[in-house]
């Protein structure tokens, strides 16, 4: 297994424990010396992200969000945001208070900035110590963000999907009988030849709402491109399920900021 497809089951690894980190730990006796809290950030202001915790590359006036998850029993309790800036010597600043951000009832809060200047921040959240519930004050890992008038670019990438046997790639979302295939496929230029990417996927509820997207898992939720620069992920379901699937390349490998690709769509009905 090459070091790229390693990362990015480390990654992925990761991912699935910030996805349970949100869990409480019954078992564990109160108060806890300090609480977990895992951190990550994507572009824009969202919720959903997906967020990641590799550097996020913005253009000047962008959102980065800032994604803390800890356990739901500190839920309404409120983690200062802290933040430190790199100086123009490339030293960085102390960290200090820049805010707060409220805890959901799921363990999760949000904390996101913009910068109209050049700008290299890292961001972490504070939880102090409590009585009831920690001996110390807990602290996430800082992740970090930089603001640029020209940053890098992410790999272009062109989705498209096809239903069943057929060879005809379109955007639109398609509409499966139970039990076909629908295969997505992604075109990228002849630096994405060889690379490894990681299959995300959501789902959407008969609410009609949808989750967030979630690393696939597995040995199919790696994909490799071909020597053309083109990588396929099929998927089948045999009951009605509606999934939107994108794929992710992380940074360095090109050497470009880490590439998302946009989201196709298919449903089984």
């Amino acid at each position: 297994m090459s070091l790229l497809r390693r990362s990015i089951v480390a990654a992925l690894a990761c991912a699935v424990v910030l996805a349970l980190a949100a869990v409480p730990v019954a078992a564990e006796p109160w108060p806890l010396r300090s609480l977990p809290i895992f951190a990550r950030t994507a572009i824009g202001i969202t919720k959903t992200g997906p967020f990641t915790e590799l550097t996020k590359w913005a253009g000047l006036g962008q959102d980065v969000t800032w994604r803390f998850a800890t356990d739901p029993v500190v839920q309404w309790s409120s983690l200062t945001i802290e933040r430190a800036e790199k100086r123009a010597d490339g030293t960085w600043g102390p960290f200090v208070a820049v805010g707060s951000a409220v805890i959901d009832d799921t363990g999760v809060a949000y904390y996101a900035m913009s910068a109209t200047s050049p700008r290299t921040v890292s961001i972490r959240a504070l939880f102090p110590a409590s009585s009831s519930v920690t001996t110390s004050p807990s602290r996430s890992p800082a992740r970090q963000a930089v603001w640029m008038a020209t940053p890098p670019r992410p790999l272009a990438l062109t989705a498209a999907t096809a239903l069943g046997g057929t060879t005809t790639f379109t955007t639109g979302t398609k509409s499966a009988a139970p039990g076909q295939t629908v295969t997505w496929r992604w075109i990228g230029p002849a630096k994405a030849a060889h690379q490894w990417a990681a299959v995300w996927i959501a789902e959407r509820a008969q609410s009609g709402l949808w989750g967030p997207f979630v690393p696939a898992g597995g040995v199919d939720g790696l994909i490799e491109f071909d020597g053309r620069g083109v990588a396929t992920y099929q998927a089948r379901y045999t009951t009605p399920t509606w999934i939107a699937v994108r794929i992710y390349l992380p940074a360095g490998s090109p050497p470009v900021p880490e590439t998302w690709s946009v989201s196709l769509q298919a449903r089984w009905k």
